[in-house]
Parts: structure tokens; C-alpha cells; sequence
């Protein structure tokens, strides 16, 4: 459709980072109602997640609806109408993530709010893998170290983390899995993780770690096209649970 149309897709802008900055990754909550965005600040090396909300419920073609709804005009922009309430997660001290953020995950577990936050380069001082509790909630917000360390492997703190995420086995039981620059690790806890060696990676680095959440069952229909019924087939979920991993060499 083209952009003048009454029916193209409207967009509309929710976070704007300052000059020098860049957003390196986002992600959504299982509802929908959050956003995470990785910053980097180029010239400091620091970073952070910007928590953005309350742009669901809110129409961003009316602007004076945006205005009594939310009752302030901050981010209220009429050439990107661009409205969100944020809020910034440091890191459990307070202060910046010291350490490039490499991914962010979601929980996606029923009634959790959990981020797995992931780090690089090679960084004694600080952790390789955080995760944020009550993410949404900056009054409750938590953020605890989950260092990927393994002996056996030479995997420690201060290397780098590329990729994690919290997948469900048959018995929808959450293990963590984490794609390192030493191969790929799991954990069955999120909180005082144990870290064993996982499949043929080892001294392969992972870089993306992906499951395949949808289960969905074959559906074929008809449809009338001119004077004809086509008939079209869905096929169903190969491999539901399937875990994908992405490597380098």
C-alpha cells in the first residue's frame, strides 16, 4: 500500500537514542506490552537496556488521546509520534554494564519476567551473564550474576558470552542454555547455575541459540478462486522444541 493510503501501516517511533549511541538489540515481552532495547554508548563503552511501555493501549494517530492518557508530553512527537513510558536496567551495582551486550532473552515461561542478559569481550572484573528479575517492574527489579564457567572446557568469567536462552523440555522443566566463545552450556538452575558441556561444540564459538516454541497442527482449506476451489495445505511443526544453533567456523 502506499504510505498516504488510509490502510498502510503506520509507524510510529518509541525510543530515540542520543547522538553517538547506537541500539544494538530488542526485544518484546511474551504479551507484548515491553520493549528491551540494548544501548551502547560508543565514546564511554558503557550500556545499558532501555525498559520501554505503555505504547500498546494507546493510539499513535491521536495525539490528544495520547496526552490525556498518559498526562505528560515528553516524548510526544508530532512527525514520529513517538509515546512511551521507559525506565533504564543498570547493572546490580547501580552503574553501567561495563561489558558489550551481546543478546537478551526472555523468559518464556507462564508468570515469569525474567531477562537473560549476555556479555563479551574478556573481562575478569565482570560478569559474563546476568539475569534481570521482575524486568518490567523497576520497584522490585533484580540483577544477579549467572557466570558461564566450566574447568573442564577452560571456559571462565572473562570470556565472552554470546548467546543465551531459557528453553522448555518435554516436561516444560526450564534449562538455560549458553553459546560461548568455548562451545555451548546448559544449567537446570537460573539461580545458582551448575554448567555442563553440551553437544559437539567444544572450542566452537555460538553465537545464536534459537528454540522452535510453535506446535502447530497440519490445516489445509478451500478457497474460491474465480470459478475454481484451490485447495491450500499447512504442514505442521517438524521438530516442535527444536533447539538452533549458530556458529562461527
Amino acid at each position: 500500500l502506499e504510505s498516504n493510503s488510509p490502510n498502510a501501516m503506520q509507524w510510529g517511533r518509541i525510543y530515540q537514542s542520543d547522538p553517538g549511541n547506537t541500539v544494538d538489540d530488542v526485544k518484546f515481552s511474551r504479551d507484548g506490552k515491553h520493549v528491551y532495547a540494548v544501548v551502547s554508548e560508543n565514546e564511554t563503552g558503557n550500556y545499558y537496556i532501555m525498559h520501554l511501555y505503555n505504547f500498546t493501549i494507546i493510539d499513535a494517530n491521536d495525539p490528544i488521546e495520547m496526552k490525556r492518557r498518559l498526562a505528560f508530553t515528553r516524548n510526544i512527537d508530532t512527525t514520529g509520534m513517538r509515546v512511551v513510558r521507559n525506565d533504564t536496567i543498570f547493572a546490580a551495582n547501580g552503574d553501567f554494564f561495563k561489558r558489550p551486550i551481546t543478546s537478551i532473552s526472555v523468559d518464556p515461561r507462564d508468570g515469569q519476567d525474567n531477562l537473560i542478559i549476555t556479555f563479551g569481550g574478556y573481562n575478569y572484573a565482570e560478569p559474563n551473564m546476568v539475569i534481570v528479575k521482575n524486568a518490567s517492574n523497576k520497584d522490585t527489579r533484580t540483577v544477579s550474576a549467572l557466570n558461564v564457567t566450566n574447568n573442564a572446557n577452560a571456559m571462565t568469567i572473562g570470556d565472552p558470552v554470546y548467546s543465551a536462552i531459557v528453553a522448555l523440555d518435554k516436561s516444560n522443566n526450564p534449562v538455560l542454555y549458553a553459546g560461548t566463545e568455548k562451545g555451548v552450556f546448559t544449567s537446570s538452575s537460573l539461580t545458582s547455575p551448575t554448567w555442563q558441556n553440551f553437544g559437539d561444540f567444544i572450542g566452537v564459538p555460538v553465537t545464536s541459540i534459537v528454540q522452535q516454541t510453535a506446535s502447530l497442527k497440519r490445516e489445509s482449506f478451500i478457497a474460491r478462486d474465480g470459478v475454481n476451489n484451490v485447495e491450500y495445505l499447512f504442514a505442521k511443526t517438524k521438530y516442535p522444541r527444536a533447539i538452533y544453533f549458530g556458529t562461527y567456523g
